[in-house]
């Protein structure tokens, strides 16, 4: 059997692809799995790009789809019309917001009767639907707030019985620095159940002093903010050395940091001082968000959910680990624990270490 479908993973709203197969029998895959508790369809045997930007799919049985909420993909139907899209939002690249650019938000419609609309709350403009697949346009206004400011675009498609919905989130992040307080205390991330710790003392192994928690190594203490953790603003200073959090459980680490432009660093973790947990780390556009150690591309810009090497770059190539926008506030999130087949295993033994180190690239 073979079945051809289009790729939306290049839009920043994450869309599963529709394949139909030549026998006009319909079948959905899903991407992002390797595991049965992953989401994908069976017996896909060969995937190839066609000339018209479509993939082939050759399979060598009946198409089986696998656990499909492991990609977070929901359709809303309403008779024969429907819209399927995935979670992912759109978080612009700076305080100043602006137009959605052409393409930004994608999604599949299916049996429309007209053409589809969108909207946003709170108001932002006048939005464009292009060929009823993607939304772009509108006016979101520039942030001057520390907090990120969230709008719900949603987009309607008619139908024979009434319209299908689809909504994603665009966000225009906040204001702040590497020296600004790391998160606000008891504040949730995408970890169910999981709060930010934000404020308290961390061991300083550089050298050869002893790491034990009442061993010779300096502390630091106060907000966990980048220029106090990593001792200056991003690139930081004092490169090669562990900070040694103790978390209690179902906690987890955030720290605000403005990269300055033409500079790579690494982060990654010295399981020697871990050995009862590892971690998962992600810098995204918001507080606390992981996506289960998987990058989106959008909100999560890198990601790693076991023994996790982040390697960031603000030097404008893209090919190098995590490229990032210079003087644009981000996030670096961690939390103990790790990420097995897209779902997350946590700490479950106080207390619950982190051991990150920074290590200084160009």
């Amino acid at each position: 059997m073979k079945a051809r479908f289009c790729l939306f993973a290049l839009g920043a709203l994450f869309v599963s692809a529709v394949a139909v197969a030549q026998s006009q029998t319909s079948f959905k895959i899903y991407f992002n799995g390797t595991t049965a508790n992953d989401c994908y369809v069976a017996n896909v045997t060969n995937l190839s790009v066609q000339g018209d930007g479509s993939v082939l799919a050759t399979t060598n049985g009946t198409p089986q789809e696998v656990n499909p909420t492991q990609c977070g993909v929901t359709t809303t139907t309403q008779n024969n019309v429907a819209i399927t899209s995935g979670p992912s939002s759109y978080a612009f690249p700076s305080t100043a917001g602006g137009a959605l650019p052409s393409g930004s938000l994608a999604f599949v419609v299916t049996n429309n009767t007209g053409a589809c609309t969108a909207s946003s709350n709170p108001a932002a403009g006048t939005l464009s639907v292009t060929s009823n697949n993607s939304v772009s346009g509108g006016t979101f206004p520039a942030n001057t707030t520390t907090s990120n400011a969230n709008y719900t675009v949603t987009v309607s498609c008619p139908g024979t019985g009434g319209p299908a919905i689809g909504s994603a989130t665009v966000t225009v992040p906040g204001t702040g620095g590497g020296g600004a307080t790391s998160c606000t205390t008891g504040q949730a991330g995408d970890l169910q159940g999981f709060t930010a710790v934000c404020s308290g003392s961390l061991i300083n192994h550089a050298g050869a002093c002893n790491p034990a928690s009442a061993g010779s190594c300096p502390t630091v203490t106060g907000a966990f903010s980048f220029d106090n953790v990593f001792g200056a603003a991003y690139p930081g200073s004092g490169f090669g050395s562990d900070k040694i959090f103790s978390l209690g459980l179902k906690q987890f680490l955030s720290i605000p940091f403005t990269p300055s432009p033409a500079h790579s660093v690494s982060f990654f973790v010295n399981s020697t001082y871990m050995p009862d947990n590892n971690a998962m780390f992600s810098i995204s556009t918001s507080p606390g968000l992981f996506n289960n150690g998987q990058a989106n591309g959008t909100t999560v810009i890198c990601a790693g959910g076991h023994n996790p090497n982040l390697t960031t770059s603000s030097n404008g190539t893209p090919s190098v680990g995590c490229a990032l926008n210079p003087n644009t506030k981000y996030w670096l999130n961690m939390v103990p624990g790790v990420a097995v087949g897209g779902t997350f295993q946590a700490c479950t033994t106080t207390p619950c270490k982190i051991a990150v180190e920074e290590q200084f690239q160009n």
